[in-house]
């Protein structure tokens, strides 16, 4: 096949039907792709571009189920956030001020995470989310 020929192949393990895969398949070698004024383009931004199309279409490895210790802290996270969640709404009723005294110390929250995962700033808007929440919803 010729570098400027739009044939697909036919026979072997990465046989395509209809056209390029956007999603990358494991054990393949990223090699330069071909521009069409000549020359090639590195394969990195191909490869960027594929990973956030499969981060923004939020799919999971369903040949890799997450681990229990990952189910067990989204389970004890929703738990959490519901039991505070309605403790907070119950002081501020009788107490008001609360919310607003949280809402101040915002500034002081972060994420403390080491793997450069690490975004204060969502922590703290997931935090204002909650509280603005508490606020609309009188307690029971």
């Amino acid at each position: 096949m010729g570098r400027w020929q739009h044939e697909v192949l036919t026979e072997g393990p990465a046989t395509l039907v209809g056209g390029p895969s956007t999603i990358p398949l494991r054990g393949t070698v990223p090699l330069p792709i071909a521009s069409p004024r000549g020359g090639s383009l590195p394969a990195e931004p191909l490869l960027r571009a594929r990973a956030r199309l499969a981060m923004a279409s939020n799919s999971t490895d369903i040949d890799r189920p997450p681990s229990a210790s990952a189910v067990q802290a989204r389970q004890r996270e929703i738990a959490i956030e519901h039991i505070l969640f309605h403790l907070l709404r119950h002081v501020e009723a009788d107490r008001p001020g609360l919310i607003d005294t949280i809402e101040g110390s915002l500034d002081h929250l972060g994420d403390p995470a080491r793997d450069g995962t690490a975004d204060d700033e969502a922590v703290r808007e997931i935090a204002r989310k909650l509280l603005v929440s508490a606020r609309k919803e009188p307690a029971a």
